[in-house]
């Protein structure tokens, strides 16, 4: 802790960005007529100094969860207990949610789990945070206070963990792949450049990667897809790959022609799964990585289609097939896999056409078949399959009544 007193000193500063909403003002009364200083706390205060709108908004105070709970129910503010183990509970005002966490000292650390401990210090709490632009705190009147150069960092696009990059891994070795997401999107160089990154704490990265076999593939999954999607990713994966991140987390044998590939397809397409399919060489690589980051179904049959056909040159005419075929329940799905595939090859016009493509109906149905003489049964499927391909070879133009009597031609 000594390298941390000498490293605290907070630094204050007001941010310009930041307006109050009716929801804030409400919990900042009801928290000061009890005596309780309530901030905003970690990515809403980062994001806010980036000029961001932030998604949600996190807050701490030194009272207690019960304490906490208390002071909402008392003024008629319905209260979740969401997180009552890591002292958190969740204020819900006018339908919005508020996440409000006792300041907390977390111990015994075994790299995934941890011992909490409540405290009145927010240095403290502070100092149990993973990188020193999530570190900074903010009162409801703007006040910024920052015990770690965070605001500096950010003005600077520099990455740092919180005082000691070793410990902070060891505590969660998660902060490894936190680490890189959060460059990737602070850092808006361009290139693969060794600069731009925090010696000490790549220096850390390397020497605990080992510590990533820890982690489960849920937590792997989510912190890469937001990796996936950053603007800066391609220049992010050459760095995880030297620091060995990449042959951690199932995606070995990582070839430079991966990484040109990578950086092409980012510039069409910002899907993770899109993005993602470009570091996999063959679908049996695509099954392990579904497997071991335990992927949704629509992320395993997405980057299953794009790597079963990136090598196929595919036409207007052969995506719109595939759609015309899906089911009503399936369509937005497939639609999805033909957009994504034509970004993966750069096909953008077609892209766009398949987009607001209003996907005709065939005009003939199985009731159609065996009203005009077909007996149920297998025959009308075979009918009504030739009477499909007919109507897509005349790019879905043919109409009902040609349809009809070519049926009455060959029965």
């Amino acid at each position: 802790m000594a390298l941390f007193r000498k490293m605290a000193q907070c630094q204050k500063t007001v941010c310009a960005q930041f307006k109050i909403t009716p929801e804030l003002v409400k919990l900042r009364q009801v928290f000061s007529e009890r005596g309780y200083e309530l901030r905003l706390v970690g990515g809403v205060v980062r994001d806010l100094l980036l000029g961001q709108h932030p998604n949600d908004y996190d807050l701490a105070t030194p009272a207690t969860p019960q304490a906490v709970i208390e002071t909402l129910e008392q003024n008629g503010i319905k209260v979740v207990e969401t997180g009552l183990q890591h002292g958190t509970v969740t204020a819900v005002i006018s339908h919005i949610p508020f996440e409000i966490t006792t300041l907390r000292i977390d111990t015994d650390h075994d790299g995934r789990h941890c011992t909490i401990k409540y405290t009145e210090d927010w240095k403290l709490d502070a100092e149990r945070r993973d990188l020193t632009i999530n570190a900074m705190s903010m009162d409801l009147d703007g006040n910024v206070f920052d015990y770690f150069n965070g605001e500096k960092d950010l003005r600077a696009q520099k990455v740092r963990f919180v005082g000691d990059p070793m410990c902070r891994i060891e505590e969660d070795y998660l902060r490894i792949l936190r680490y890189f997401r959060f460059h990737a999107r602070i850092c808006k160089r361009e290139g693969y450049d060794d600069e731009k990154y925090d010696r000490e704490s790549i220096k850390a990265i390397k020497e605990k990667v080992d510590g990533l076999a820890r982690i489960s593939g849920e937590r792997i999954q989510t912190e890469m897809l937001k990796i996936l999607q950053g603007p800066r990713v391609h220049s992010v994966i050459f760095m995880m790959r030297d620091c060995g991140v990449l042959d951690r987390i199932y995606l070995n044998n990582i070839k430079q022609d991966n990484l040109k590939q990578l950086g092409v397809v980012r510039g069409s397409s910002d899907h993770p799964i899109t993005v993602l399919a470009t570091l996999i060489n063959s679908p049996e690589k695509w099954e392990i990585i579904c497997q071991k980051w335990h992927l949704s179904r629509t992320h395993q049959d997405l980057g299953a289609f794009i790597i079963n056909n990136r090598s196929t040159d595919v036409t207007l005419e052969s995506m719109q097939d595939l759609l015309v075929d899906s089911a009503i329940s399936d369509l937005e799905r497939v639609r999805e896999r033909v957009v994504e595939l034509c970004k993966y090859q750069q096909k953008m016009e077609m892209c766009s056409e398949l987009t607001r493509w209003e996907v005709p109906v065939c005009p003939v149905r199985g009731k159609d078949i065996i009203a005009a003489g077909v007996k149920p049964g297998k025959e009308v499927g075979k009918a009504l399959q030739q009477l499909r391909t007919s109507w897509k070879d005349s790019r879905f133009t043919k109409p009902r009544e040609i349809l009809l009597t070519q049926l009455q031609s060959n029965i």
